[in-house]
């Protein structure tokens, strides 16, 4: 007998073990954010613009585009996107060009800017540093050049195994010192230009000795285009708001539509054990047509920032479903003990503990009845909620519930079954039950519990 339950008993063990690679990928999934947080109410930004009627031909007039954070989480960054492609009478404001020319000593070590601004609308920065001509013949001393945005964004090139003390820590790409006459150009064309504000364009002499001076020419291009770009660099929080301002100007009387696009990056930190990212990335559009006329008419935009919107009663079936995890598993271990599975002498104490191995048992019974409710429980707010896919906890949270059950079963029809196979093999029935569960449940708390990644960690699972 005592041979037989020990195969039993290695044999779930060997299940246990042989089925546990097969579940490992049995995490929360990566998922968009509304896939999981729609229920309750998320959005990634609500974007409007100013709710113009009727502008004046002949005049600048500001246009908004309003980016609102209507939930829980925050937009780290936005990229506002205007296009008057649909608007033949408008046209965008745009400013002079800058050109700037400056020629100045850049000691060894040392570092010297030539700061100037960025507005809305530029179309291109072209920044050149020139080196004068090294009369020594020894080559021209090593000056690294590079453009500096004012979110710390750093763009330009870089320098042969010198470190030039990068506050962003960047890799810029490695260049070889020439002879006289280096010239280094910097080109930006691209969506960096919505960053606005002040640049500098930085000159640092890492190698050499000398102080020859070096000609640094700063252009600023404002090209006329349909488009423009502006990025708002501070972080909207909860029900916050912050606006994008372009300048535009109405050339002819007529109808106008005025097209918008926002990026916005949403961040939200998700809980330990939750296998999402932080971050995520959404694109909106909008539009605002009217009529470019005599006059400037806006209507009603409506609150700046929309309601806080109501927490879902989803959101609360996922944390009930971890709260009913584990109240289960605080209760395995005294329905195990009130069963005395740990031996006669576990039993003899507790008929000692409740004044009758009758009471023991209907302590054990009632327990256990408790025991599978609070799972059934568990495993419906799990196939309610979104965050997490059906399937995950599927093998091991299955496993456990179909064990339990089992007990559940074994345990009402204890005469009946004894009667039929024997004490003995009811005995030892009800024991394979107890010790699959007990293996199935350690397993899936393990591998599927939200707030086990520790241990995930600590064994190399994850």
């Amino acid at each position: 007998m005592q041979l037989r339950r020990c195969l039993v008993i290695g044999a779930l063990v060997a299940l246990v073990v042989g089925l546990g690679p097969a579940a490992w990928s049995q995490q929360v999934p990566q998922a968009t954010c509304l896939d999981c947080h729609e229920g309750e109410g998320m959005e990634y930004a609500v974007v409007t613009s100013t709710p113009f009627i009727e502008i004046p031909a002949g005049n600048t007039t500001e246009y908004d585009v309003t980016v609102a954070n209507p939930w829980l989480h925050d937009i780290a960054s936005s990229l506002v996107t205007v296009n008057l492609t649909e608007a033949p009478g408008l046209s965008f404001d745009k400013p002079d060009d800058i050109s700037r020319n400056e020629s100045m000593e850049v000691p060894p070590g040392e570092a010297r800017n030539v700061s100037f601004p960025v507005q809305a609308g530029a179309t291109a920065v072209v920044a050149t540093m020139t080196q004068t001509e090294d009369v020594s013949e020894r080559g021209a001393n090593d000056v690294d050049s590079r453009l500096v945005l004012p979110d710390g964004t750093v763009v330009g090139a870089g320098h042969d195994g010198i470190d030039s003390g990068d506050p962003a820590g960047l890799n810029l790409p490695e260049r070889e010192p020439s002879k006289a006459n280096t010239v280094e150009r910097i080109i930006v064309r691209d969506d960096r230009l919505a960053t606005t504000g002040g640049w500098n364009f930085t000159m640092e002499r890492v190698g050499g000795d000398g102080t020859d001076p070096v000609e640094a020419q700063v252009d600023v291009y404002y090209n006329a285009t349909p488009t423009q770009s502006q990025r708002i660099t501070d972080t909207i929080g909860p029900n916050a708001a912050d606006s994008a301002t372009f300048d535009i100007k109405g050339s002819q009387e007529g109808e106008a539509t005025i097209t918008y696009t926002v990026t916005v990056t949403d961040y939200y930190e998700h809980p330990d054990g939750v296998q999402s990212q932080d971050e995520g990335n959404a694109t909106l559009e909008g539009e605002r047509t009217f009529t470019v006329g005599q006059t400037l008419e806006t209507g009603d935009a409506g609150p700046a920032v929309p309601p806080e919107p109501p927490i879902n009663w989803i959101l609360n079936a996922r944390i009930w479903g971890e709260a009913t995890g584990f109240i289960g598993l605080f209760l395995i271990p005294f329905s195990l003990v009130l069963g005395g599975a740990f031996g006669r002498k576990n039993v003899l104490w507790m008929n000692k503990i409740t004044q009758s191995a009758r009471l023991r048992v209907l302590w054990h019974n009632a327990l256990s009845f408790i025991l599978l409710g609070v799972s059934i429980i568990h495993l419906i707010l799990f196939l309610i909620e979104p965050v997490y896919s059906w399937s995950v906890g599927f093998v091991w949270g299955g496993t456990a519930s179909l064990a339990l059950v089992g007990l559940g079963i074994t345990g009402a029809y204890q005469r009946r079954i004894a009667r039929e196979i024997g004490y003995a093999k009811w005995r030892l029935l009800h024991i394979a039950m107890a010790t699959t569960f007990v293996a199935a449940t350690m397993a899936h708390v393990l591998i599927d519990g939200a707030h086990f990644d520790f241990l995930r960690n600590a064994i190399g699972l994850n």
